[in-house]
Order: C-alpha cells, then structure tokens, then sequence
C-alpha cells in the first residue's frame, strides 16, 4: 500500500492516536532502510521526509536548519528572561522556510 501518491495521501495508513493526541504511522518501510516510523526528533524526520521524495528538494533540509535556528533563538530568550517573540524582518528567513514546508505539505 502506498501512503503518497498523486491523489494525495493514503490516511488508511494511520494506526490512529497514540495517546499524545497524534498518529503514527505502522510499517512503512522505505527506500534505503529508512523508516518514518521512528521517534528520530523533528530534525531527523524532516530530513528523512526530503530524502524519501516526500517533501521537495531543499524544502526538509531549510526546515530542519530554520527548526535549529529558532530553537537556538528560543532557549537564548528563556535564559536571558527575555520575549520570545520577535518581530519581522527577525527570522524571515526561516519563516519562509517554514512557510514552504506548510505549503508542501498541505497544498
């Protein structure tokens, strides 16, 4: 059974809720040994993703780098006592990463 496929994505493929409110997917084994089925860490999954084809080229890769970046930014604010909150043009970049891998994902 295939989860992605030009019609969209196979939600048959969904063993259901994990007891943290989101699902996981059971048994797909993929090219290469690697499996989206592992609790990798977001990094490593975006990476996985894009190099399974299922995220475009460079898309899983920007992610991963703009989720290190605004981590980094996030746990230099918490120590310092400062806003996490920042304002544009602060991070644009990797908003637009993030607003790629959305735009992949979900259009």
């Amino acid at each position: 059974m295939s989860f992605v496929n030009s019609q969209g994505i196979n939600v048959s493929a969904l063993s259901g809720a994990n007891g943290s409110g989101s699902y996981s997917l059971d048994g797909i084994a993929t090219t290469g040994n690697l499996y989206l089925t592992a609790n990798a860490g977001n990094i490593a999954l975006l990476e996985r993703a894009q190099a399974l084809g299922l995220l475009p080229d460079g898309t899983g890769h920007a992610a991963a780098d703009a989720y290190r970046e605004l981590r980094r930014v996030q746990h230099r604010a918490r120590l310092n006592e400062e806003p996490t909150h920042v304002t544009p043009p602060v991070l644009d970049a990797q908003r637009q990463a993030v607003l790629a891998l959305w735009s992949a994902v979900f259009s």
